[in-house]
């Protein structure tokens, strides 16, 4: 039996061949193989010629697939973050940097990484990186909140306020920005300042309309990559509705939420705390009263603090509450 791949010609004497017969599939396969050869030849040339040219589509293609693994390994850095592993969160930001060294959210996230390591000149390092790049409000307010943190926590008080102030100017979660300023004011003796950024942190937490705007800010970051959902969020920063147009929405569950909210308790005992230094007792008694009423157990520093501030009213004692 001869082999279908023998390239022997058989018998003339058996006649001519069909092109069915085993004989023939030799060179069909060869033909093939060939033309498959030149194919994927001319489609690399091809490719080599359009990559010359650099056509906008052939940017668009690249520019979202990198976008799209930034953002997964991004993803994963934060995860990491938030559970606390930071040596694995700086091995995927840094990776994800190696694709888009861009990224300012990597950036961040990677800077705050070494600081919660305790790599504080390169957590410093890259956190100014990131503000140089940054353009969003949330990032810019983010950075400079860690940067006076790293001031405060080297005893460097002036530049920690320079930050803090920065990072109240733009950005969200005024509220905890403004107490941190607030117990900074404190430490400095510096008590209606302190007393005046406390009340700014309160009215910040219980502004609603300052809640949605900041849930906007942050929504906005969050679809950096999402144009389509960038659009629609940036619209509606630049046209927020007004604050009487927000009492058409059904509010009552966010006023009941706030009722119980133990970091509002919290402001109003700082509050209190303030204005006992300085000697300004009904309204920290006021304060205090209030922060009992939504936080009524376990609020011991409130209860304490009302209590010394009565038997001071009462004897006339010297002395103050600690908050």
């Amino acid at each position: 039996m001869s082999s279908s791949f023998s390239t022997t010609p058989n018998d003339d004497r058996a006649g001519a061949r069909s092109p069915e017969s085993p004989g023939r599939r030799p060179t069909h396969r060869r033909t093939a193989i060939t033309w498959g050869l030149l194919a994927l030849w001319a489609l690399l040339i091809a490719f080599g010629i359009v990559g010359q040219f650099d056509p906008p589509w052939l940017r668009a293609l690249s520019h979202h697939g990198r976008t799209i693994e930034v953002s997964d390994i991004k993803n994963f850095g934060d995860d990491a973050f938030r559970r606390g592993a930071y040596r694995q969160a700086i091995e995927q930001y840094e990776r994800a940097l190696e694709i888009d060294p861009e990224r300012v959210s990597v950036i961040l996230n990677l800077g705050v990484s070494y600081v919660r390591l305790g790599r504080l000149q390169r957590g410093a390092e890259l956190l100014r990186d990131a503000l140089a790049r940054a353009e969003s409000e949330v990032s810019i307010g983010l950075i400079h909140f860690a940067l006076g943190h790293m001031a405060e926590d080297r005893g460097d008080r002036e530049e920690a306020l320079e930050h803090y102030r920065a990072s109240v100017a733009q950005g969200s979660e005024l509220d905890k920005r403004y107490v941190q300023m607030g117990k900074l004011y404190l430490e400095m003796e510096e008590f209606t300042r302190a007393r005046d950024a406390f009340q700014h942190a309160l009215d910040a937490r219980l502004d609603i309309r300052r809640s949605y705007l900041e849930m906007l800010y942050r929504a906005r970051d969050a679809f950096e990559d999402d144009s389509t959902e960038l659009a629609i969020i940036e619209a509606q920063i630049a046209d927020p509705p007004t604050r009487e147009e927000m009492q058409r929405y059904d509010l009552d569950t966010i006023r009941q939420l706030l009722q119980t909210d133990r970091e509002i308790a919290v402001l109003h005992n700082y509050l209190g705390w303030a204005n006992v230094r300085l000697q300004q007792f009904a309204q920290a008694t006021r304060h205090f009263e209030e922060s009992l009423r939504i936080w009524p157990r376990g609020n011991r520093n409130a209860t304490e603090n009302l209590r010394v501030l009565r038997q001071i009213q009462s004897d006339s004692a010297h002395g103050a509450p600690a908050p």
